[in-house]
């Protein structure tokens, strides 16, 4: 069993090869199955139909609405991704996560 979690951050732009490393460095959490963080066009919600990502959440999303959507294996990793979609998103967590580990937070501990 899988659960999608989601959020709507109403009024939200960002640079869409931001929200692709994003949602692919989400991806490799381990225990999420599949995310995706989108813009709520209609285009876009179909594709988030399509790929069972679609919920209630998104339904009501605008254009102007930013969805980010995660399959996880349970509820508190779902949980644990969208936070850490939104600290990312928000400039305050990692753009790079390999395997969970060696993360780096700013460009000294990146470079140590």
């Amino acid at each position: 069993m899988s659960f999608v979690l989601s959020r709507v951050k109403k009024n939200a732009y960002y640079d869409s090869v931001r929200l692709m490393r994003i949602a692919t460095n989400l991806q490799a959490k381990a225990g999420v199955l599949d995310a995706a963080i989108i813009v709520g066009t209609e285009r876009n919600k179909e594709f988030l139909k399509d790929t069972n990502l679609f919920t209630d959440d998104v339904k009501s999303a605008t254009n102007n609405d930013l969805c980010y959507v995660v399959e996880a294996e349970s509820q508190e990793i779902g949980e644990q991704a969208l936070i850490l979609a939104e600290s990312m998103l928000e400039g305050i967590g990692p753009l790079v996560m390999p395997n969970d580990q060696n993360l780096a937070y700013s460009l000294e501990s990146a470079l140590e």
